[in-house]
């Protein structure tokens, strides 16, 4: 018996030795992972978020990366955040299993997961990461000029011999994943890193201890403004308060910042910075010397020679600002036995309002999400939906049942051929394509994790002869 127990542990050790080997080994040598193909030349759409599509490929982050300092690099198999691909029409073959009336209900996940690692591959074995959770909409994956774009934890070592993987650093590489090339590193995970394509260059934006940087990636950083703060920011620019309060805003690509409203000369008026949207900063402001004055919202952008109020006062009700107008949820006057939850546009002192729902035919709850390119959305009774506000006539369109993302990531819409697919990632950091498609007569959101799962088995002989 002392012989058997003798050889089991000697097997587990070695064992140990052997996965602990190669696992350093598979980080150092990443020439043993083998790229996939290029694809064919193609348009992309959805930059940003969990997936980009491109030609007839999604690229999509395999689930989340739960810390910055797990194993990075090619380790030997396929891990949380990994960066994969899979082709649209193999995508929409997967999500015809859950249809397929000849899997049984038990065996559908491990048929998923099957297909899932025939048909999908992996493009770059470093994991996506970022750990700004707060800013959601600038994360996520880019393909400019033919490459593509991630942020990884460095794995760099320092001179301790530590890993650096509390710097975040900015890589590229062909579809394919071949010529990876790392181009900038920021000392901070969890650094707002914006990535934008200006004429032929990309350009990553960011702050980082009250400092904006803006670096033309592969050159030095330079410095735009420091001592910031209630930093803002949309798809192409920031919007801060710079150290003398002033309301400042930064495009990508250009060479410095520009002041939208300067502090007073009498320095008695404070600004507030509310939110973005398209290129207006929405703010509020109250006048030391006299604090009843100053009660509405405010709007300016580039251009304006001096900032319009868009609201007389700020709404006790829930608002977003759009443009020069402001939306919002809210009861106007009670009607009967039902108190009518409104949903209008208004601006000014609001005597003008202009209802997205119709008038007096609503009671319940409306939580507003977001505008959007001119497009609305808010939730109510339990259902997401939308609303182009462009249009003359407002068309109200279901999108799904409640939804959320886990992590660094928003919901991600994804328009195949014509079907509208919502990438999230879920509590248990995967992966997952949301499907709200009518099931047995009735629409029902269908979910299915596209999680690269790859199981490694170790078997150790037990030989008690």
């Amino acid at each position: 018996m002392q012989r058997n127990i003798t050889k089991k542990l000697i097997a587990i050790l070695v064992v140990l030795m052997m996965v602990l080997t190669f696992a350093v080994s598979a980080c150092e040598e990443t020439g043993k992972f083998v790229n996939p193909s290029m694809p064919e030349a193609g348009q992309v759409s959805g930059n940003g978020g969990l997936v980009v599509t491109y030609g007839n490929y999604l690229y999509y982050v395999n689930g989340a990366a739960s810390d910055a300092t797990q194993t990075n690099g090619y380790t030997g198999y396929v891990k949380n955040g990994d960066i994969v691909r899979i082709k649209t029409d193999d995508l929409k073959a997967v999500l015809a299993l859950n249809d397929d009336k000849q899997i049984a209900s038990s065996e559908l996940a491990d048929k998923v997961e099957e297909m899932v690692l025939e048909k999908a591959e992996v493009v770059v074995p470093y994991f996506y990461y970022t750990g700004n959770t707060t800013t959601k909409s600038v994360n996520g994956l880019f393909i400019f000029g033919e490459r593509l774009y991630f942020t990884t934890p460095n794995t760099d070592l320092a001179t301790t011999g530590e890993v650096k993987n509390n710097e975040l650093c900015i890589y590229s590489c062909k579809l394919d994943g071949t010529d990876l090339t790392k181009l900038h590193t920021i000392a901070s995970t969890s650094a707002v890193v914006l990535l934008n394509q200006v004429e032929s260059s990309v350009y990553a934006t960011y702050v980082v201890s009250g400092t904006l940087y803006s670096v033309k990636l592969g050159e030095k950083e330079v410095e735009i403004a420091k001592e910031i703060t209630s930093e803002k920011y949309t798809s192409n620019a920031v919007f801060f308060l710079d150290k003398d309060g002033a309301i400042c805003t930064y495009v990508a690509g250009t060479a410095e910042s520009k002041v939208l409203v300067a502090k007073d000369e009498d320095k008695k008026l404070t600004y507030t910075i509310n939110s973005v949207n398209g290129d207006y900063v929405y703010f509020t402001q109250t006048d030391s010397s006299n604090t009843q004055l100053y009660k509405g919202i405010y709007a300016v952008k580039q251009g304006m020679t001096q900032p319009v109020e868009i609201l007389a006062t700020v709404p006790t009700d829930s608002y977003l600002c759009y443009g020069e107008k402001v939306i919002i949820a809210g009861v106007i006057q009670s009607s009967g036995n039902i108190t009518p939850i409104e949903l209008y546009i208004t601006s000014g002192q609001v005597t003008n309002k202009d209802f997205v729902i119709d008038q007096n035919t609503n009671n319940k709850t409306i939580s507003l999400n977001k505008v959007d390119n001119g497009v609305l959305y808010y939730t109510r009774d339990g259902k997401t939906y939308s609303v182009d506000l462009t249009q003359q006539s407002y068309e109200i369109v279901e999108l799904y049942t409640t939804l959320s993302s886990s992590e660094w990531a928003d919901v991600d819409p994804v328009v195949v051929d014509g079907t509208t697919y919502y990438f999230t990632i879920n509590s248990s950091f995967q992966v997952v394509c949301n499907e709200y498609k009518e099931v047995d007569g009735e629409k029902k959101l269908v979910s299915t994790s596209l999680t690269l799962v790859e199981e490694i088995e170790v078997e150790i002989e037990d030989d008690d002869e």
